[in-house]
């Protein structure tokens, strides 16, 4: 029998197995209890931290779009303003424009206050910068409008306002850019930090699986809340970009796309189970207007360097069914804390209304309104284009000037909206005539303007007949009335020597009335030395000095005695004369300006000027006590024009001067023209107290005749019946003649030109009652015959 011998180990003590046991379960679970602490503490830092940015950035988010939609908002009331005629509605609407201010700066101010990152401080500090700039525009906008210059507010804001908000919203969008990146990386490096606790986590319950299992579980448990709670957040953020209006496109670094709002799933056409993952060229297919290129690879190359790529020309995005979107774009990168790239953010919103609007605006400020054609402001600066064309490249191009010569009868006539009518029709039947290169527009009223371009003066011509043919065959119809039309044409060449535009316009004006004086319904080719031409330019220029003195306060009122033979008054007499300051300050006198004032239809507002410093003189020297008697001329047009005649009546019955102590002046030749309203204005003043006098009496061929007819107080004899009284017996019979009919009709006569002090006794012999003329006194300004007076020093007549 074989013994073997067994060479067996110590056995182990129980107690110190129990001990190691004991000691490696305590140790591990310690370990696992001290790594599991660390772990949920950093996530609950991590929850706080989210919790705070995601909060800070809902408020940020919230206030930019209240900022963005105020300011939006100030730019629509502006354009509802322009559009608005009520003027109570205006104010309504300007009410709303200063409360979205109020809106936009208190939310201004409530980011200033959050903490803001650097890049957040450059961006709110530009925006406050192009708001300073913004804001007294809108508000200068604002005025024109209250104030009822719409034509300057609308290119003001067309040309400053508008452009000067788009940057501010840009700056807007660019710090709406950063809080949606900040999300993004707040997301991305929650997320990673998860991943690495989660590692953590594991490795110490693997250590102490068996030790650890009931601290396995609970931890557990407290991982899966946590990532419930991180999946909440991160829908959060997601809802976030689901909420907000514009569309929201993220990609990963390769250009993929990770990420599509609603907005965007609706504008490209793609939901987001049908994007996931694609190219993001095959999702957003965008182009831009003159360029060459990969739209979407240009962007993707700009979010890889790093850069915020905005869209600065007009982009189009194809959308479902064909349909097209013109929007604007922001693409920005998204990256870590440490600065790495995670992909990319494009942010986009449909901007077509909005260009709709201003292609309609666009339209509006360079057509009129009621022909479609070209306006007066577009008209210059083509005309301008043409201009230069002709001195640089040295082509030859034609400017038209036309005038309707029937149009006020029709105006008048029917009334305006026939006169509308007829201005469609004119311009219908201009357009057929002219060639395609033309440019033809509506400069105002009845006025028309062409531009030939590369057209010889002898085309031009051919052309301009044309088109007066085609009017002159225009026959009118309105209301079972039917009206010829004719049209006066002015034709001047565009050359490298035309000058500017005014030049251009004025030699036009005065072709085209030409035109006019010489039969009307013709076509004249402008020629500087025709002497009518230079007659008709320097017309022109009095015109210009007429309106300048006008609104320049430049005209001067002269004052010449009139004494009184037979009355008892107790206070002097005066005619009232103007004159005009030249533009080397010496004195234009009256036949120098009054023909070209009357040309132009002008005596109305210098007769309207008149009447207002001669009011405001009696009421200065009715504060000091004083009177004094004035005489005021009324022409021919200012009789036939209504609204003078009301303003004229108005201030006499408005109490503000004794009627009294004024007498209106009126030529006989003005009243025998226009004998209707002359008789019935000339009975609404001695209605109110004035006296009213025929001036010139005798230099019509008819002056008995209407007379009687006539219910004026003072015959005013022509001065060239008393020039030569002592020297030729016709005129001192005809001057008695007048002066005995005017005694039997308990007329009073006042002759002029009394030049020597034997003109005046023969005049006293006569029985005239009153003389004006050099004899009595010379005019002198009316200031030096008031001055006396309103010093408290009577200045009395010396007969």
């Amino acid at each position: 029998m074989y013994r073997t011998t067994e060479q067996n180990s110590p056995p182990a003590a129980p107690g110190r197995t129990k001990y190691l046991l004991i000691a490696g379960f305590s140790a591990s679970l310690l370990v696992s209890v001290f790594i599991a602490g660390i772990g949920l503490s950093s996530i609950n830092a991590m929850l706080s931290r989210m919790n705070s940015i995601v909060k800070t950035n809902n408020v940020k988010t919230s206030l930019l779009h209240t900022m963005h939609s105020a300011a939006r908002e100030r730019v629509l009331l502006l354009h509802r303003m322009l559009d608005m005629k009520d003027p109570f509605d205006r104010d309504a609407l300007f009410l709303d424009f200063n409360h979205q201010a109020a809106v936009f700066a208190d939310a201004r101010i409530q980011i200033q206050k959050m903490q803001l990152s650097p890049d957040e401080i450059t961006i709110l500090a530009e925006q406050g910068k192009l708001t300073n700039i913004a804001v007294p525009t809108q508000l200068e906008i604002a005025d024109l409008i209250q104030r009822n210059k719409l034509a300057p507010a609308r290119d003001l804001l067309l040309d400053n306002a508008e452009p000067l908000q788009d940057k501010v919203l840009q700056r807007l969008e660019d710090l709406e850019v950063l809080q949606k990146s900040a999300v993004l990386n707040s997301t991305q490096q929650a997320q990673n930090e998860l991943d690495s606790l989660l590692i953590k986590i594991i490795a110490s319950l693997v250590i102490g699986v068996f030790a650890g299992g009931l601290i396995a579980v609970i931890v557990g448990k407290r991982i899966t809340r946590t990532e419930k709670e991180l999946q909440l957040e991160k829908r959060l953020a997601q809802i976030t970009l689901h909420s907000i209006g514009d569309a929201v496109i993220t990609t990963s670094v390769n250009g993929a796309v990770e990420y599509v709002n609603p907005v965007a799933a609706a504008m490209t056409g793609h939901s987001f189970a049908d994007v996931k993952g694609r190219p993001l060229a095959e999702v957003w297919n965008i182009s831009m207007e003159d360029h060459a290129g990969d739209s979407v690879t240009q962007v993707l190359n700009e979010i890889a360097s790093g850069k915020i790529s905005n869209s600065t020309k007009t982009v189009n995005l194809q959308g479902p069914n064909a349909k097209n979107y013109a929007i604007e774009y922001t693409a920005a990168p998204i990256r870590d804390e440490t600065g790495q790239l995670h992909g990319g953010i494009v942010i986009f919103r449909d901007v077509s209304e909005v260009r709709l609007l201003a292609s309609q605006l666009s339209y509006q400020a360079s057509h009129d309104a009621l022909t479609g054609l070209v306006n007066r402001r577009e008209f210059e600066v083509r005309l301008q284009s043409a201009l230069d064309s002709s001195r640089i490249e040295h082509k030859t191009h034609v400017l038209c000037y036309l005038d309707l010569d029937q149009f006020k009868i029709v105006n008048d006539t029917c009334g305006h909206a026939a006169g509308d009518e007829l201005l469609i029709q004119v311009s219908t039947t201009l357009k057929e005539v002219l060639r395609h290169s033309d440019t033809l527009a509506r400069l105002g009223g009845d006025e028309f303007g062409a531009i030939l371009e590369g057209c010889s003066l002898e085309k031009a011509r051919s052309l301009a007949e044309k088109m007066r043919d085609a009017v002159n065959s225009l026959r009118f119809s309105w209301a079972n009335k039917q009206f010829d039309v004719g049209v006066s044409i002015g034709v001047v060449p565009v050359s490298s020597d035309s000058g500017n535009l005014a030049d251009l316009f004025s030699a036009a004006d005065s072709a085209c009335y030409e035109a006019k004086d010489t039969g009307r319904n013709r076509v004249h080719i402008f020629d500087p030395e025709d002497i009518n031409i230079q007659r008709r330019q320097g017309e022109m220029h009095l015109v210009h000095r007429i309106n300048q003195a006008l609104e320049q306060q430049q005209f001067v009122l002269y004052a010449q005695p009139i004494e009184a033979l037979t009355s008892s008054s107790d206070h002097a007499s005066y005619e009232i004369l103007v004159r005009m300051n030249g533009d080397d300050n010496n004195l234009i006198l009256p036949n120098a300006f009054i023909p070209a004032a009357e040309r132009y239809n002008l005596m109305p507002l210098i007769d309207t000027y008149v009447v207002q410093h001669v009011v405001q003189s009696i009421q200065e020297l009715a504060a000091a006590g004083q009177r004094l008697h004035y005489s005021i001329n009324v022409s021919g047009q200012s009789l036939c024009d209504e609204n003078f005649s009301d303003f004229l009546l108005q201030e006499l019955a408005s109490n503000k001067v004794d009627p009294t102590l004024i007498t209106i002046e009126i030529t006989e030749t003005a009243t025998v023209a226009n004998f209707s309203k002359a008789t019935k204005f000339i009975a609404a003043l001695k209605q109110l107290g004035c006296m009213v006098a025929l001036d010139d009496f005798g230099s019509g061929l008819s002056s008995f005749t209407y007379l009687k007819n006539i219910p004026v107080d003072l015959i005013k004899i022509d001065g060239s019946f008393v020039r030569d009284i002592i020297d030729d017996a016709t005129d001192r019979a005809f001057v008695k003649s007048i002066n005995q009919i005017a005694a039997i009709m308990g007329i009073k006569t006042i002759a002029e030109y009394v030049e020597t002090q034997a003109i005046a006794e023969e005049l006293i012999r006569i029985g005239v009652n009153y003389l004006q003329g050099y004899y009595i006194g010379r005019p002198r300004p009316l200031s030096e015959v008031t001055a006396p007076l309103l010093a408290k020093n009577p200045l009395r007549l010396v007969k």
